[in-house]
């Protein structure tokens, strides 16, 4: 019997090792980069995605989500009686895995660019300012703009500046921590429906099941169910079509915890 190379984590210690994860990502920003980002106002190449080896040395560990398709990808071989193929980390990575980690290693940095932009516009010192914002690297775009938004608010209503730093230092711990959860069980679940998926189509392709086999979108209903799942729900589409928001299966969106079905 074939079994996963490693122990799957539960979706718990996948949320904590996440968590773990997003409060070192400052640690690794040099100030000095930082700094020179505000002085020069080149924030829009700080940090690119695509290219900047600190992006690829901090990205999401994805990698320990493996265990968990491959957990799930056997669940589905051994029921439907169908070979295994080698090395389905290589599928997991290849098919969704570095895609995922490119995504959210540039929502990362739109939140640190937002940061820095926030700073230039309102004539921060750089030392001071990268010193301040390197704890706060981690949030996206949205909650970096709340948190200055919220600072500058505070320091308006006549706060002393360390009383205001210390609540805004404490609300960011609690938005990473937030984030770092979602990330984990978003893409918890979507390692468990891609295992899945990916099981079928190869099923269909040794001819375990038939040709016209379709996967079925199943919404969890309940008082947390968003418009967009309860439109999906029940939609079905072959194995290797996208459903109608342009994803092979679920998540639909972060914290989205639909999965599918063989129909």
């Amino acid at each position: 019997m074939v079994v996963a190379k490693a122990k799957a984590p539960s979706e718990t210690q996948y949320v904590r090792k996440v968590q773990g994860w997003i409060f070192t990502l400052g640690a690794a920003v040099a100030l000095r980069d930082l700094a020179r980002a505000i002085r020069t106002g080149r924030t829009r190449e700080f940090w690119k995605a695509d290219r900047e080896p600190l992006a690829e040395r901090h990205q999401v560990p994805l990698e320990e989500l493996v265990p968990v398709f491959e957990e799930g990808f056997l669940r589905e071989a051994r029921a439907l009686r169908m070979e295994v193929p080698e090395n389905l980390a290589s599928l997991w990575l290849r098919r969704y895995g570095l895609a995922r980690a490119r995504d959210l290693s540039e929502t990362t940095a739109k939140g640190l660019r937002a940061l820095l932009a926030e700073a230039i516009k309102w004539g921060e010192h750089p030392e001071e300012a990268a010193r301040r914002i390197r704890d706060l690297v981690g949030l996206t775009e949205r909650q970096a703009r709340a948190l200055m938004a919220r600072r500058r608010a505070l320091l308006e209503e006549g706060l002393p500046p360390g009383k205001v730093e210390a609540i805004v230092s404490r609300q960011a711990r609690r938005m990473l921590r937030r984030r770092a959860e979602t990330i984990a069980r978003t893409e918890f679940i979507a390692a468990q429906n891609h295992s899945r998926l990916e099981a079928w189509r190869e099923a269909q392709r040794q001819g375990v099941i038939r040709r016209g086999a379709m996967k079925e979108w199943v919404t969890a209903f309940d008082e947390r169910t968003c418009p967009i799942c309860s439109a999906l729900h029940g939609e079905r589409r072959p194995l290797d079509e996208p459903f109608s928001i342009g994803v092979m299966a679920p998540p639909a969106h972060p914290a989205c915890r639909c999965s599918i079905n063989l129909v």
